[in-house]
């Protein structure tokens, strides 16, 4: 497998940014430009895939004029398969829509949040998958009824795994893959795990331990998850100075066979 650089830091530095780019989670590709949150910034970043060029398309007080407050987007968002992006704002705790237009509105208001931690979305058709890092579940906001239901309850996600605290439960990226299954990364016990929509109690199971992870990658500090080759993949962030970072895909069965390194978090995620 074979990775190219997309941008530089000298590219983003002379793009006149006064920050770093940051984005853990979330980034999509849109057409031929890659689509993001800058947290740092708390405006949305696009960068060409062909020259590797960024550009700032929604600033921070467009956002803010929208929302009716000074917003704090933070690392938690999804880029859907249009390029709308679904981000949780932390000064309003409301999760927000912006769309490849530049429009700016609430989409889940805190009234139906009601929580002001999140740890991870996902974009599943019509549905935003939120972690909810309050209840220690996953909860579903349908875009169409606008209406909230559980998906899976703090006790049926710490039963599936062997945490030794088995105290809470806590979230980063969630994926609603091709092959019809949904994964997410549970934080506290450094699990991958997954289940089918149609029955998500009754299917959640585990995909990677944190045993595995830990002899695979030798880190768990996993950030997004995305799509190669009809496997579910993800980023692993390491620790830097151990050389762990990277871009990992799960085979069957699972143990975990390293594709490439590389530093740009901006990598394709094949849907």
């Amino acid at each position: 497998v074979n990775f190219s650089t997309v941008m530089t830091p000298a590219q983003w530095s002379g793009s006149g940014a006064t920050s770093d780019l940051g984005a853990f989670t979330g980034a999509g590709i849109v057409g031929s430009k890659a689509r993001l949150i800058n947290f740092f910034t708390s405006s949305v970043i696009e960068i060409d895939l062909g020259t590797g060029t960024p550009t700032e398309v929604v600033s921070k007080a467009t956002v803010d004029a929208a929302v009716g407050t000074s917003v704090q987007l933070t690392a938690q968002f999804e880029t859907a398969s249009d390029g709308t992006i679904y981000g949780f704002d932390g000064g309003s705790d409301s999760i927000i829509a912006i769309t490849p237009g530049g429009s700016v509105s609430i989409e889940v208001p805190n009234a139906s949040l009601g929580v002001t931690s999140i740890g991870g979305l996902g974009i599943d058709g019509s549905t935003i998958l939120i972690g909810d890092n309050s209840t220690d579940s996953i909860r579903a906001w349908d875009t169409v009824t606008n209406t909230m239901t559980t998906v899976l309850s703090a006790t049926q996600i710490k039963a599936a795994t062997d945490d030794a605290l088995n105290v809470a439960a806590g979230f980063g990226d969630i994926f609603a893959a091709p092959d019809g299954r949904v994964y997410f990364y549970e934080s506290v016990s450094d699990y991958l795990l997954s289940y089918d929509p149609a029955n998500p109690a009754g299917t959640l199971s585990v995909v990677v331990s944190e045993a595995e992870f830990l002899s695979g990658p030798s880190s768990d500090i996993i950030a997004q998850l995305g799509w190669w080759d009809g496997k579910i993949a993800f980023v692993d962030q390491g620790n830097g100075s151990a050389g762990n970072d990277g871009f990992f895909v799960v085979p069957e069965p699972t143990s975990l066979a390293l594709l490439a390194l590389g530093g740009l978090m901006v990598a394709r995620r094949r849907r």
